[in-house]
Formats: structure tokens, sequence, C-alpha cells
């Protein structure tokens, strides 16, 4: 971003991790600031995913810039970097000197270097967790079975029609299934797990 009368200040953003964007444009605050029915999160994550487009502005006032990355699956407590630097100078030749530093010394310094993995636990008072939830086309089931036996899988949706059923034979103790649920929409849905002699639910959501 710049003036519209010169080249200084010329500022924005540069996405340093992961490689490619979902989306980088310019924001319209009359469109997506100034009336009250904005921002919506449908309109957010239209935004963020890149389905939203606008890369240039009409007029000289009233812009914002963004960049975005993903949208990405997570599994509860699980983490997914995202480094974004914010940059200025007073040249646009010098901005993209700037970016290039920037990333040079991101790569050199801080590229490569992980967290902690996050470890998913299962238990008795807590027997299933949906991993990653939300998810698109398949998560992981991580299961907690007193004693072998079948696992068996409703999914209702949010009106409580049961709109898919499916059983696993599983050892006991603590395990996973990979899951890919056929033919729902996306949407918000339960899923009830009932093993030998204990049950419980859980909510997920099925992305677009």
């Amino acid at each position: 971003m710049r003036q519209s009368s010169g080249e200084n200040p010329s500022a924005g953003f540069i996405l340093l991790e992961p490689e490619r964007y979902a989306n980088i444009g310019a924001l319209d605050h009359a469109v997506y600031v100034y009336p009250d029915s904005c921002v919506t999160d449908g309109q957010k994550f239209r935004l963020l995913n890149g389905t939203i487009v606008q890369r240039n502005s009409n007029r000289a006032y009233d812009w914002s810039v963004f960049v975005s990355a993903g949208p990405q699956d997570l599994p509860v407590g699980g983490v997914w970097r995202i480094a974004i630097g914010v940059l200025g100078a007073t040249s646009v030749s010098n901005f993209w000197s700037a970016a290039d530093s920037c990333q040079r010394w991101y790569n050199a310094n801080l590229l490569g270097v992980k967290e902690q993995e996050v470890n998913i636990s299962v238990t008795p008072e807590k027997p299933v967790v949906i991993s990653p939830n939300p998810f698109r086309n398949s998560a992981t089931i991580h299961y907690f079975a007193a004693q072998p036996g079948n696992l068996e899988l409703t999914v209702v949706d949010a009106t409580g029609r049961v709109v898919s059923e499916q059983r696993f034979e599983v050892d006991a103790g603590t395990g996973k299934l990979q899951w890919r649920p056929q033919g729902l929409v996306p949407g918000i849905y339960f899923l009830r797990v009932k093993g030998a002699n204990a049950s419980t639910s859980s909510k997920f959501l099925i992305l677009d």
C-alpha cells in the first residue's frame, strides 16, 4: 500500500510462513468496516480463503490491506505456525528490498524451529476426541475402550435425525480410527459413540 500522490510511505505485509498465501488484497472500509451488518463470519471466511478477492483500490482513502494463509485443519490443542512481517519503506523498491531482507532473516533464524507437539489424550472420563475438528473430508477418532468389542458410531444432524451409522471392532485401551463420513453436507453434527458398557457424544463441524 502506498500514497496516491507518491511512494513515500510504502507499507504492507509479507507472508513469511507458510510459502503459499490464501489471499492477499485490499479491504474497502465502505463495504466491510462502516456498515453495521459487517463483517459477518461468512465474509471473514471468504476473505481469508480467497473467495472474495480485491487487489486494487478505486480511491485514495479508507482502505486496509491484508494477507492470509490456510484454511488449516487443526486437532484439539494442535499448533500451526503462520508468520507475517509488517514492513514500511520510503519507496516501492525499498519496500521490496525490505521484504527480501525480512524473508532471508526469518529463513535463517526461525524457519524450521518447531513447537513441541501436543499429544491427544483420551481417558475413561473423556473417552472420545475427534481430530481435527472442524474438518472437511476425514478425521481421526481417538478413543478409550474399557474392554474389547464393537464401537458403534452414530451421526446425528442438528435436527436430531440419524444420518450415518458405522461399527468398528476395537481392542481394549486407547486407540484411534481413521474416519471418513460419507454423504454429509457441511454443517454441525453430533457423534454418538457406544461401546461396551459405555457411551458418549461429541459435537463436530464439517467445513465446506
